[in-house]
């Protein structure tokens, strides 16, 4: 291993025809376009909003399905495949629309209807898991 160049030395080796036009610094003439460090744009903020939103509506409504599984197959022994068996179904339509919602995030289409339809679900969710759960509980301990 050798000592790093000083900075006199590699300003006076500097050859713009021999350097990474990406990475150097020079006119802007002489680069080309890099999408690898690219600044962020308004654009890409509003996809990311979208797709954080999606993500969080949908991750609460899945906690709560799972919470209802969980209560339903409480005192039951082996109970993965039935807990399985019953959050399926129940998960698929936010998974449906969650997609949906990422994807027209990403291509910049209105987001607003699937996000719409995660919102319903997180919303019955939050009503209505309380109520299930706490009702498989009670059937489960007696």
């Amino acid at each position: 291993l050798g000592q790093a160049p000083t900075l006199q030395e590699a300003l006076a080796s500097f050859d713009p025809s021999t350097t990474d036009r990406l990475k150097s610094t020079g006119p802007l003439q002489r680069k080309t376009v890099s999408y690898r460090y690219r600044t962020v744009t308004a654009e890409d903020w509003k996809t990311f909003n979208g797709i954080v939103a999606s993500v969080a509506v949908g991750s609460v409504a899945l906690s709560l399905i799972g919470s209802i599984g969980a209560a339903l197959t409480l005192g039951i022994k082996r109970s993965g495949a039935l807990l399985s068996l019953l959050t399926l179904p129940l998960s698929l339509p936010v998974l449906i629309f969650g997609a949906r919602a990422t994807q027209l995030a990403i291509s910049g289409g209105p987001l607003l209807a699937p996000l719409e339809l995660l919102a319903a679900l997180a919303v019955l969710g939050v009503t209505l898991a309380p109520l299930a759960a706490a009702a498989a509980v009670r059937i489960s301990l007696e």
